[in-house]
């Protein structure tokens, strides 16, 4: 059984507020598209809801929209854009809808869904490659000396970092759900961590 060291780092990973593009339903991952009227909102409750706790690291995803999320609710905190926090390239699936890949090439999404260990996105990213670039962003944040990091970043990015930090298997991130502009909340200690909760701000549907 792990032992709680005396410093434990706080950390909050922050999904982007919405986009015209998750309210489409389609993939987009290196694609960008920007916060739409209701992203601006999210991205300022976010704001309100750490109020002055914003301390610490701060860091986002280079997409325009988790970068653009990061400056509204940071305010004038720098922030520092980390390349391993850019969500996964689904390649020539981008701008895709789910039905629409299920009609072309439901084999592919099949692997995908079921973590084939081969599976790379149509000219696109490999599950392998991305599980990789997260396990160094992981080892980055366990090795932090800061007590408190802050990163903007994206869904798959969010599901994926979270229970390689809680050293789950990757296919295990099916059992969370990571709504737009939504904070997950992590303490990580020698040895393990701790999911804290999943905070939708300013909504009565609050998990913590």
């Amino acid at each position: 059984m792990s032992t709680r060291k005396d410093s434990v780092t706080t950390v909050h990973l922050i999904r982007h507020g919405i986009t015209n593009a998750n309210t489409d339903g389609v993939l987009i991952g290196s694609g960008d598209s920007d916060l739409n009227e209701e992203g601006i909102k999210q991205a300022e409750r976010i704001s309100n809801y750490f109020g002055d706790a914003i301390t610490g690291k701060v860091y986002s995803s280079p997409s325009s929209r988790a970068l653009r999320t990061a400056k509204i609710a940071s305010g004038s905190i720098p922030v520092k854009i980390i390349d391993e926090l850019r969500e996964v390239n689904f390649g020539d699936w981008e701008g895709m809808t789910l039905k629409r890949i299920e009609e072309s090439d439901s084999q592919g999404l099949t692997d995908w869904f079921t973590y084939k260990k081969d599976f790379s996105f149509p000219n696109g990213e490999s599950l392998a490659h991305f599980f990789n670039r997260l396990g160094k962003l992981a080892e980055m944040f366990r090795g932090a000396e800061e007590e408190r990091i802050v990163a903007f970043t994206h869904g798959g990015v969010i599901l994926h970092l979270t229970v390689n930090l809680l050293g789950l298997p990757p296919e295990k991130a099916s059992i969370f759900s990571i709504p737009n502009g939504s904070i997950t909340t992590l303490e990580l200690f020698d040895g393990g961590a701790t999911l804290k909760g999943i905070a939708i701000p300013d909504n009565p549907f609050l998990i913590s």
